[in-house]
């Protein structure tokens, strides 16, 4: 193939932003990032954050951590195929397959540490509540900075988790999780700042990351050579997530009575493409082979079965069709929803959009997490918006309500505001938001209880 403009060499960039003790000789530092994440507290903590359904007793339904689990095992697949492909392409050497497949596996891992609780719901309530509550101050930091202003308008989930790695999680050298340039470049699932969003572009479309993070970044982009462009290997984590977010979470929808079996499947017996006729007849004889008059959890967990073998199958080949496209910054679509799979997707995202997320039990909880979420942030502004450690301010409850906010973040807050040119109320913003989206949906749910009536 003729040369590209990124190049495998640099995108699996093995240094780190700040030094690091040495490796162990059975580990490679890809691995050592892996590892890193499979041990930090925000991992934990997507055990207690909603996938689908919010605050979730039933333990088969899937939470964020298990969600997370099979995206990384799907991108994992995924990029282990296309290392296999590319070794035959010449494009890399046999030895960077473990290291391709070992990014996506941790890509795949954290891709939603940075989602707030309640999900996607908590990020509007988040984007919400800076709109119709701050937007004076908004106004202010606008006139200095577009993109600080623009980081809270347009707060989002995949940019926390960029925040979240890099600084908010407490490693030994304060840099968060200390992760390879290589494993941090694959984890921007979109490339731009906030101010500079453009919905035409699909990698462009959502901040990337914030303003506090500009220079670690720009870091990470010169030694991995991705300026403006998607890392390769970011495409098939998207496409990983894409493909566990349609299959299971209409698995699970069934299995909680919110979809049946037979709803859906006149949806897909209504659509004559391929990739669904095919899967629906191997979804028809996976559960026949397994039971004689098949239950809708049956047919389900045949359907999550045969819906990922397509996708995964399609998703490989439209890597290869756009592998080049890819490797010159010219693609800025998804590999799923223009694979040959994708009109599948699209029938489990219509049901999910139509019958599932409109349901009364999601409402309903989503209704009280945006609550939940205001009035958090509402008690913790009184206390980040004019305290600090040495705060002399004399408004002695106000100091109570800051000293209730996570020393960690606290410490972030100050070394942020100290290292920093940027507005003070940018930092103090960040504050009370890093506080609130790092919460589990339990948490916050318990700690507004407890500050508002005990």
């Amino acid at each position: 193939m003729a040369k590209s403009l990124l190049r495998w060499a640099s995108l699996l960039n093995e240094e780190r932003l700040t030094l690091s003790r040495g490796g162990d000789p059975w580990r490679t530092e890809f691995e050592r990032d892996y590892d890193r994440a499979v041990f930090c507290t925000p991992v934990r903590r997507l055990q207690d954050k909603a996938q689908v359904f919010p605050m979730e007793e039933c333990d088969a339904i899937r939470t964020r951590l298990t969600h997370s689990l099979e995206v990384s095992t799907v991108a994992r697949t995924l990029a282990r195929a296309a290392a296999v492909w590319l070794v035959k392409e010449k494009e890399i050497e046999s030895g960077q397959v473990a290291n391709i497949e070992t990014i996506a596996a941790t890509c795949g891992l954290i891709h939603d540490l940075g989602n707030p609780p309640f999900g996607h719901a908590g990020e509007a309530a988040i984007r919400e509540w800076f709109v119709q509550g701050h937007d004076k101050s908004l106004k202010k930091i606008d006139k200095k900075n577009k993109q600080c202003a623009a980081d809270f308008r347009l707060f989002d989930g995949n940019a926390q988790t960029i925040r979240l790695v890099t600084r908010l999680q407490m490693f030994g050298d304060r840099q968060g999780l200390n992760l390879t340039c290589g494993t941090l470049s694959a984890t921007l699932k979109y490339v731009m700042p906030s101010d500079e969003v453009k919905e035409s572009k699909h990698d462009a479309s959502k901040p990337g990351y914030f303003a506090s993070e500009n220079e670690i970044i720009a870091e990470v982009v010169k030694k991995t050579k991705t300026s403006g462009v998607r890392h390769p290997i970011a495409f098939l984590v998207e496409a990983a997530d894409d493909i566990v977010n349609a299959t299971v979470d209409v698995e699970d929808a069934i299995k909680k009575g919110v979809l049946t079996w037979g709803k859906f499947r006149e949806r897909l017996d209504a659509n004559k493409d391929s990739s669904v006729v095919k899967t629906l007849k191997a979804t028809e004889q996976h559960a026949k082979a397994r039971q004689k008059s098949p239950s809708d959890e049956t047919y389900a967990q045949a359907f999550r079965v045969a819906a990922i073998e397509v996708m995964v199958g399609s998703v490989l080949e439209g890597f290869k069709a756009k592998y080049k496209k890819i490797m010159d910054g010219g693609y800025h679509s998804e590999l799923l929803s223009t694979s040959d799979a994708g009109k599948l997707r699209k029938v489990c995202k219509d049901a999910l959009k139509e019958i599932v997320f409109p349901s009364e039990l999601i409402l309903r909880v989503e209704v009280r997490g945006k609550t939940v979420i205001h009035h958090l942030l509402d008690m913790f502004w009184l206390g980040a918006a004019v305290c600090d450690e040495k705060s002399n301010s004399g408004r002695e409850f106000d100091l109570k309500i800051y000293k209730l906010i996570s020393q960690n973040y606290r410490q972030v807050y100050h070394k942020g505001k100290a290292d920093s040119e940027l507005p003070e109320v940018y930092h103090r913003f960040q504050l009370v938001t890093d506080y609130v989206a790092g919460m589990t949906d339990t948490f916050a749910s318990t700690l507004h209880k407890r500050l508002r009536n005990g």
